[in-house]
């Protein structure tokens, strides 16, 4: 989510407006009580789902559908010739690594038309007890393990969280930020400002494109 799409087409702040509904609608908090709460579970868990099974006890696939199912994205993602060229020329191999679900996941990727552009999705799987997330070192362990790439040097990351590339960057992967221009302000809930805490002090690229010259020995050199 806001890497292989744009963060303008206001997704992000849709996700932020169904998740403070669950809050207010399904656990029964009041407003601003949600909104405090919400702030706290993404910072100390990464995720407000996390948060949520464990002081709550949720149904975590409901909480899925409420949240990510619901979103109009048939509506929204488009294929994107330009991006798909770019994955293909890239020669390494391509994994998505997400703190989504799988249904949501894939749902964005069919969309984008490049669902055959990755050996797979690592995911996080909401039914399990205490399910790591980014930016936890043990989601990028695990994802060294499931990719099976023992060595941190070759592995490497693009991501919309400074959190999450920060913590990419401790675990020894070559890490970068994707900060894209913002044009279209979305959703006045502040979810946004959730992902983007001090995001300012990391190295960052605005378009994905611009991997090419960040990571220029994952494409073939320029012809001639």
């Amino acid at each position: 989510d806001n890497t292989l799409y744009s963060k303008n087409l206001g997704i992000w702040a849709m996700m932020g407006q169904n998740i403070q509904r669950y809050f207010q609608e399904r656990v029964g908090l009041p407003e601003e009580e949600s909104r405090v709460l919400r702030r706290k579970f993404y910072l100390d868990y990464g995720l407000a789902i996390r948060g949520l099974i464990r002081h709550f006890e949720i149904d975590p696939l409901e909480y899925d559908d409420f949240v990510d199912g619901s979103l109009p994205l048939d509506d929204l993602l488009r294929p994107d010739p330009q991006q798909r060229a770019l994955l293909e020329a890239c020669n390494g191999r391509r994994w998505i690594f997400t703190n989504a679900g799988m249904k949501h996941a894939m749902r964005c990727l069919r969309l984008l038309g490049i669902e055959d552009c990755f050996e797979g999705v690592i995911f996080c799987d909401y039914t399990e007890a205490d399910f790591p997330a980014k930016p936890d070192r043990l989601a990028y362990e695990r994802a060294q393990l499931i990719a099976e790439q023992p060595d941190p040097c070759k592995c490497f990351f693009i991501d919309d969280s400074a959190m999450n590339v920060r913590m990419a960057k401790e675990v020894g992967w070559q890490a970068i930020l994707l900060d894209e221009l913002e044009i279209v302000k979305g959703g006045s809930d502040g979810h946004a400002a959730f992902h983007t805490t001090n995001e300012q002090t990391e190295e960052r690229i605005e378009h994905l494109e611009q991997m090419r010259q960040t990571f220029p020995q994952l494409f073939p050199p320029p012809e001639m």
